[in-house]
C-alpha cells in the first residue's frame, strides 16, 4: 500500500497559473480582509481646496474645481482693477520741456522709468500770432484703474495749479517767451480704453481721450479747448500704447498670483480668457500618480532680434538700428504662448526718419520632444508721424487674434540656435522696408 505522500503529483501548468492567482489575492487582502486599494492619483484634499477657496474669495473672485483635471478662477474687471491698483499708486507721467522739445517720462508699475520724445502743440491762428506750445513740467497726480463691460479703463488725472504749458511766439523766424501768457489746463485728465479680446490680447480699438479746460493765467479763454485736448490727445496717443501692454501684464501677473494658491496648479498651462467683463483662467491640476517620475518638461527659450528700418528720401535715405532679446520658460505642449503678442505689437517703438514704423509680434509652440516652433509677423507703415496708422506693407505668419498663419518661419530643436531675416518692403510707395534678423535659442531647463 502506498503512502499518501506517494501518491502526490506536481500540478500541471495550469494549476500553477491558478495558485499564482489566488497567492496574488491573498496578498492583496489586509489585516481587516479588506482589498488593499492600489495607490492612485493624488487629489487635492477637502482641506486644501477649502483653503484655496478662501484665498480666492478674499481678493474678489471665484474658484470652481472641475473634478480632479483642472481649476477655474473667475474675476470681473472690477475685481482685477482692485487688485491692480496698489502697482498704479506707484506709477507716474510727467510732461515736460526742455531747450524747445517736449518730452513725456513714464513708470508704470515696477517697469523702470521711461522717457520718450513728443511733438509739439503748433497753433496758428488768424493775424501775426504763430503759437508754439510745451508742457511745462506738469506731473500726474493720480491713476485710477476701473473695470468694464469691455475691458478695463486707465484715468490719469494731473495737477491743476500753477503755469503748466509754455506759450513761445515766434518774431523775425526765432521763438520767444514771455511774449504770450502762459496756458492754464484745468482739470486736465486722459482716459485710456483696454478693450480685451477673448484671448485676453489688446485690441487694437484700445484708445484715449483727453478733457479739461484751457485758459491764459488771467483766465481769458483765447484757444477752444476742443482744438488743444485734441492736440494733447495726438501727442499722448503714443505714450499710452506703451502704458497699455504693461497694464495688461500687471493684470497677467494679479491672475497667476492667485492661481498659485491652488495646490498642484500648473500655471504656465493656464489659458486666460475674457468675456462680458470678466476674466478667467483655466488651469489644469498636477493630479498625477504618485508611482509616476516627475520629468522634467520645460524649455528656456531665448529670442534676439536686430532692427533695421529705411526711411528712403529724395536727397538722403535715414537708417534706424534697434536691438531687443527676451527669455521665457515654456512647458512642452503647453499652449501657445509668445515673446510679444500682437497687443504688444508697437511696444516699444520702432521708427525711422520720423515717419517709417515696423510693427512684430509673434506665437511659440514646443511639443511633447521639446521642439520649439516660432510664427512671426511684421507690418510697415509709413506717414507724417511715427503715429501714421498708413499701413504699407505687411508678412502674417499670426494673425492679430494669435492663431498661426501656415508654416512656423522656425523650428528649433533642443540645444539648437538658428538665425533668419524677414524683412518688409513699402509696397505701396518704394524705398522704405523694416528688415529684422531673429536668433532663436532653445535649451533645457
Amino acid at each position: 500500500m502506498k503512502s499518501f505522500s506517494s501518491q502526490r503529483t506536481m500540478p500541471s501548468n495550469p494549476s500553477k497559473r491558478a495558485v499564482a492567482a489566488t497567492f496574488a489575492l491573498l496578498m492583496s487582502v489586509g489585516a481587516g480582509g479588506e482589498l488593499l486599494q492600489p495607490r492612485g492619483a493624488q487629489a487635492i484634499s477637502p482641506n486644501q481646496q477649502a483653503q484655496a477657496l478662501r484665498a480666492i474669495q478674499s481678493a474678489g473672485c471665484e474658484l470652481e474645481f472641475q473634478g480632479l483635471s483642472s481649476a477655474r478662477i473667475t474675476c470681473s474687471s472690477q475685481a482685477i482693477a482692485r487688485l491692480v491698483q496698489p502697482q498704479l499708486n506707484n506709477s507716474s507721467l510727467k510732461l515736460y520741456n526742455s531747450r524747445g522739445k517736449s518730452y513725456a517720462r513714464f513708470k508704470i508699475g515696477p517697469t523702470s522709468q521711461q522717457t520718450k520724445k513728443i511733438s509739439n502743440i503748433y497753433y496758428n491762428p488768424s493775424g501775426p500770432l504763430n503759437l508754439k506750445i510745451m508742457p511745462d513740467n506738469l506731473n500726474s497726480r493720480s491713476m485710477l484703474l476701473t473695470g468694464t463691460r469691455e475691458g478695463l479703463r486707465l484715468t490719469t488725472s494731473f495737477e491743476s495749479s500753477g503755469t503748466e504749458f509754455q506759450v513761445e511766439d515766434k518774431w523775425f523766424g526765432s521763438w520767444k517767451d514771455h511774449a504770450v501768457p502762459d496756458l492754464h489746463w484745468n482739470n486736465g485728465r486722459v482716459t485710456a480704453n483696454l478693450i480685451l479680446n477673448r484671448n485676453m490680447t489688446l485690441s487694437n480699438i484700445s484708445n484715449i481721450g483727453v478733457g479739461g479746460q484751457w485758459s491764459i493765467r488771467s483766465g481769458f479763454d483765447v484757444i477752444p479747448d476742443s482744438f488743444m485736448n485734441n492736440k494733447v490727445r495726438e501727442r499722448l496717443n503714443g505714450v499710452f500704447q506703451n502704458y497699455l501692454p504693461s497694464i495688461n501684464t500687471l493684470i497677467t501677473q494679479q491672475m497667476n498670483t492667485l492661481i498659485r494658491r491652488i495646490p498642484d496648479a500648473r500655471a504656465q498651462r493656464a489659458q486666460f480668457s475674457f468675456s462680458n467683463g470678466n476674466i478667467s483662467a483655466t488651469v489644469p491640476l498636477t493630479n498625477r500618480a504618485i508611482s509616476d517620475p516627475p520629468r522634467s518638461a520645460t524649455q528656456r527659450l531665448t529670442l534676439s532680434k536686430a532692427y533695421r528700418i529705411k526711411d528712403d528720401e529724395t536727397f538722403r535715405n535715414e537708417f534706424k538700428n534697434y536691438n531687443e532679446s527676451s527669455t521665457i520658460n515654456v512647458e512642452r505642449e503647453a499652449s501657445a504662448t509668445a515673446f510679444k503678442p500682437s497687443g504688444r505689437s508697437n511696444s516699444p517703438r520702432h521708427c525711422a526718419g520720423g515717419e517709417v514704423r515696423i510693427e512684430d509680434w509673434d506665437r511659440v509652440e514646443v511639443d511633447n520632444r521639446g521642439v520649439a516652433k516660432i510664427w512671426v509677423s511684421m507690418e510697415l507703415y509709413e506717414g507724417t508721424s511715427c503715429n501714421s496708422n498708413d499701413l504699407d506693407g505687411r508678412r502674417i505668419g499670426v494673425r492679430r487674434n494669435g492663431t498661426s498663419v501656415g508654416s512656423p518661419f522656425m523650428i528649433v530643436r533642443p540645444g539648437q540656435t538658428i538665425s533668419k531675416t524677414l524683412r518688409v518692403n513699402n509696397t505701396s510707395e518704394g524705398g522704405d522696408y523694416g528688415r529684422i534678423t531673429y536668433t532663436f535659442s532653445n535649451r533645457n531647463r
